[in-house]
Parts: structure tokens; C-alpha cells; sequence
């Protein structure tokens, strides 16, 4: 289903529906309740359908709903299709292109980012261009040349999209580019839910996902770590995936950093690492090529930190306990296609390699395929609601740099000290609010 006018068709004949999207077969769906009509899975929510395998969602305006109590024949189809693009497209919408920069690229941050789009008009002209950056209005322009500019574009993701419209009032958008803003050095800040809402995560900013119950709650104060005014991601149902891009270019290494805890009363498996696939929801094991995992299985005793290497799963790889935030780094080689795991915290003061039996460098999923990894992925194989309000796994503080880096992107830098000359006085000095520091002074 495309960004402008889209004909979809649901044929139900008993417990099978049949999904058309523009006259093409999109799936059909057996074993359905013969009493309700709607392809989704979970149960039929007119705008907002899934299917399986891409779980794509459906989001956007419904302009005409028409309901018919027989299978329309393909003439019938044919006539409706002209029918409803006379009655809300009689003239053609315009189109554009982002030309620069290009898709899955990256440039130094903080800086100057231009945008340059190429739109066009078959029946008449184009009256402006707007600009977004994740979703967020940045510029409008009325006028060729069709650019804007960024003037200082943070370290991070930009998702950077197009929307021109015509002198008849009709729109659209082009596709997605996206470009990643490295520092010269230290960590990018990904996300640290701080700006989200107490809501579904899942189409906040960059984060697209499969289901609704991945949500920002308020840190549980119960944890080793805790913080009650403090944001952070919450995972508590079996099966879900959620994704964001970030990106380590081929032949290049960037460490992944992030916080994370876990309540376990029952199963509690939680994936995340890294894909070179341009999927936006559900992801299983085999679209990963990097990939860490927080492990119970049916043991409820077993909570470790597990490790892909290749294809084989090492499950009990590092300790992981319930209710301690622990620090993560994984630090990935994608030119040999390697990669290694580094916990802190708990019984770990340090950021310590997770090991089996002795391996601490870990083979990507599919080998030495040349490729970009482009999103970081997270995975529920196994959860229990069971688990509590309190209960689930949690994510906080998700950073990505440039080569391997250790460090701690949450620890605030020592202050810095203020040297002023005063008359004949020398004034040092430092912030009001720091603790824990205190000034040495010498008369020599």
C-alpha cells in the first residue's frame, strides 16, 4: 500500500480472506471466524491491518469504505477503480525524489547537512517542498532550487523525507534516506526514551515494531540502579520484535552501548544485536547477523547472557541476574565479521568479555556477506505475562560509536574549572551542583 491513492480489496469467503492490494494478490488467510471480516491477525481493526511474514501495517487516510454482499468480478473491479480515482484523484499527484544525500550513508556531526530533493508535476506545477527529519517538519521551500539545509545536524539517525505538493493541492512523499551523524568521537545517542511517551514504543520517532506491548514505563524502582523519574523501554510479551536504524558501515566497527535489566518470575529470552536487512518490524533469528541474548529457556534457574556465534547459540555464556542494571557493550568488526559482548555490573565492576568456554570473538550469523548493517533489533522468543506490571525486560540508554569503545557514555564528564582574573584577583571555580569534588589550592 503506497503513499497515495491505493485500491484494497478483502474478499471473505467463510473462515479464507483474500487481501488485494491494486488488483494483486497481497496473502490469503485461512482458518479465520467465519462471523468476522478483517485480514489482521489480531482479530480485525478496519485501518490498521498485519500480515504475516512482513507485518505491514496499514497507516494512512480511508477515504471510502464500500461494503458488498457478493464477489465482484474483475470488470466490476475495473469500474470501481475508475469510480474512485475520479471521485479523489482526477488529477495527477506530483512526485519526488531525495538526490543527496544518499541512502545509508553517514557524515561528521555536528555539521551542516544539505538535503536536495527533485520533484516534478505531469499536469501542472509544483508550489513547495517540505523537508522531514524523523518524522519532524524541518523546512519548506517554494522554489527551485529544491534544497534545505541543516544548519548544525546532531550525532544520531536522520531519517530524511520529501513531501511536495502541487498547484492542485495534491501530495506526496518520497522514499525514506536514511543517514547516520558520527562524531568525531565518544558515543551517538540512539535513544534514551526520555523525549517519548508513556506509551507503545512502536512509531515513536524511529522505532517500528509489531505489536503494542512494548512500552516506555517509568523505571522500577525495585532494581540495583533504580530511578523513579527516569524512562526506559519495557519488553513483556513473547514474539515481538522492534527495530531502529543504526548504522557500521561495511569494513568498519562500531560499538553498541546500552543499559539493561530484567525481572524474571517465569521465561524471559530477549535477542537484540544487529541486521543488514532493510526490514522495519518482525525479525526471527536468521535476519540477524550480530545477535546477544538474555536466557532462561525452561530452566528458570539458567539467567545468562547467551551469544550467537554463527549459527550455533552458546546459552549460558555470562551470568545475568534479575533486578540489576547492567551495562552492555558490543563491539562489532563488519569487515572480518566478528564480534564480542562486554557486561558491567552486578557482580562485574568493570566491563568484563563475555566468554564460552574460553571464546570471547564471536562469527556473524550468515558469514562474510559484504553489507551495511542498518538496524538494531530486538526480539522476544520467549516472555510471560506472568512476569507482573513489574516484571519483563528492560532497555535504557542505547548509544552507538564509531571503532571499540569501552567507556560509559552515562557518566558525566568531571567538571570543568573556570580561571578569571578579577582586578588583582584570580577566581577558580567550578558548577555550583557538582558533589564529590574538592578544590586544592597552593601558594607556591
Amino acid at each position: 500500500i503506497l503513499r497515495n491513492y491505493s485500491r484494497t480489496v478483502v474478499v471473505k469467503d467463510g473462515e479464507t480472506e483474500t487481501l488485494y492490494t491494486n488488483g494483486v494478490t497481497a496473502i490469503a488467510v485461512t482458518g479465520k471466524l467465519p462471523t468476522l471480516a478483517g485480514i489482521n491477525e489480531l482479530g480485525g481493526k478496519m485501518g490498521r491491518g498485519v500480515h504475516s511474514g512482513a507485518y505491514t501495517y496499514f497507516r494512512g487516510e480511508i477515504q471510502e469504505i464500500l461494503v458488498y454482499t457478493n464477489a465482484l468480478s474483475s470488470v466490476e473491479l475495473d469500474n470501481l477503480d475508475t469510480y474512485l480515482r475520479a471521485k479523489y484523484w482526477a488529477q495527477a499527484q506530483p512526485d519526488v525524489v531525495i538526490t543527496s544525500p544518499g541512502d545509508v550513508t553517514e557524515f561528521s556531526a555536528p555539521s551542516a547537512l544539505t538535503i536536495t530533493a527533485a520533484p516534478s508535476d505531469s499536469d501542472g506545477t509544483v508550489a513547495k517542498v517540505e523537508f522531514f527529519d524523523s518524522g519532524m517538519l524541518i523546512g519548506t521551500v517554494t522554489a527551485a532550487p529544491w534544497s534545505f539545509t541543516l544548519p548544525s545536524a546532531a550525532p544520531g539517525v536522520h531519517n530524511l523525507t520529501a513531501k511536495v505538493t502541487d498547484n492542485d493541492g495534491l501530495f506526496n512523499y518520497s522514499a525514506p534516506v536514511f543517514v547516520f551523524g558520527r562524531p568525531a568521537t565518544g558515543f551517538a545517542l540512539l535513544d534514551n526514551f526520555e523525549n517519548r511517551a508513556l506509551a507503545p514504543i512502536s512509531f515513536q520517532g524511529d522505532w517500528s515494531g509489531t505489536f503494542s506491548e512494548d512500552v516506555v514505563r517509568l523505571d522500577p524502582t525495585t532494581f540495583e540502579g533504580g530511578n523513579a523519574t527516569n524512562k526506559v523501554l519495557r519488553l513483556a510479551k513473547a514474539n515481538q520484535s522492534l527495530s531502529m536504524p543504526a548504522l557500521i558501515k561495511e569494513g568498519a566497527t562500531g560499538t553498541l552501548f546500552f543499559r539493561a535489566a530484567s525481572t524474571t518470575w517465569s521465561r524471559d529470552d530477549i535477542s537484540f544485536g544487529f541486521t543488514d536487512a532493510p526490514i522495519y518490524s518482525y525479525a526471527s533469528v536468521d535476519a540477524y547477523e550480530v545477535q546477544g541474548r538474555r536466557y532462561t529457556g525452561n530452566n528458570l534457574a539458567n539467567k545468562f547472557l547467551a551469544v550467537r556465534d554463527g549459527s550455533l547459540l552458546y546459552t549460558n555464556s555470562q551470568s545475568f541476574n534479575s533486578d540489576v542494571w547492567y551495562k552492555i557493550w558490543m563491539v562489532v568488526d563488519n569487515s572480518a565479521d566478528k564480534w564480542k559482548m562486554f557486561i558491567q555490573g552486578g557482580a562485574y565492576t568493570s566491563p568484563t568479555p563475555v566468554d564460552y568456554s574460553g571464546k570471547t570473538v564471536f562469527d556473524f550469523f550468515h558469514g562474510a556477506a559484504a553489507s551495511d548493517l542498518v538496524r538494531f533489533f530486538l526480539w522476544t522468543p520467549l516472555q510471560s505475562v506472568s512476569n507482573g506490571a513489574n516484571g519483563g525486560f528492560w532497555m535504557d540508554d542505547i548509544y552507538l560509536a564509531a571503532g571499540e569503545n569501552l567507556t560509559d557514555p552515562t557518566v558525566p564528564p568531571p567538571p570543568s574549572l573556570a580561571i578569571n582574573k578579577s582586578g588583582t584577583d584570580v577566581i577558580v571555580s567550578w558548577p555550583a551542583a557538582e558533589t564529590g569534588y574538592n578544590l586544592e589550592a597552593t601558594t607556591s
